[in-house]
């Protein structure tokens, strides 16, 4: 992705919340393919996670007049949101699994590959910018942050799956977010 100045995106979302539409277009020109390699990193599917955008998208429109650049950067609130509709997403398709009596493996493989095991060029470079934030981390505080944010877990259940404390994975998962924020402002100020 090319580098775009979180001033001029965050214009576009200002303008975006004053029904302009070309900033619309603008904001989605410059962040759906890191986002959707996100949302498919999430979904593991990769029509799911094209479903995800555009509901983002739909959902930008809808309430970028709530956005608050003193709350987080365009990107940060960009992404959230992504991880939210994708995990929402996930968990109503996980319950539908759980409700049915048997899948053809065959079904569910094609399923969990997206496009027959095949990574398409988003996925590959929001694994790249996942891998390069996570790498700043504790192999705990990742973990931990993986199976919340990525992998759709709560904490207590990550916690449980971990054999850790609660107090532990929750820990480490506020250490870890601290340390991600500290790394990308130190991205933005260079």
């Amino acid at each position: 992705m090319k580098s775009i100045e979180p001033e001029a995106a965050a214009v576009w979302i200002q303008r975006i919340g004053d029904g302009d539409r070309a900033a619309l277009k603008s904001l989605y020109e410059a962040y759906h393919r890191p986002l959707l390699g996100f949302a498919l990193k999430v979904c593991g599917n990769r029509l799911e996670a094209e479903e995800v955008v555009q509901d983002l998208f739909v959902k930008v429109w809808q309430r970028a007049g709530d956005y608050d650049p003193g709350r987080s950067t365009p990107i940060g609130w960009l992404f959230m949101m992504t991880r939210s509709l994708a995990l929402d997403r996930r968990r109503r398709d996980r319950s539908v699994r759980e409700n049915e009596e048997f899948v053809e493996p065959n079904v569910l493989a094609a399923n969990l590959s997206g496009q027959g095991g095949s990574i398409s060029e988003p996925q590959l470079f929001a694994n790249e910018m996942i891998e390069t934030w996570f790498s700043h981390l504790s192999h705990e505080q990742r973990r931990c942050l993986e199976m919340t944010v990525l992998e759709g877990y709560t904490q207590a259940e990550a916690s449980e799956l971990l054999q850790q404390p609660l107090g532990t994975v929750k820990s480490s998962i506020r250490r870890g977010l601290q340390r991600l924020r500290a790394y990308v402002l130190k991205e933005r100020l260079s």
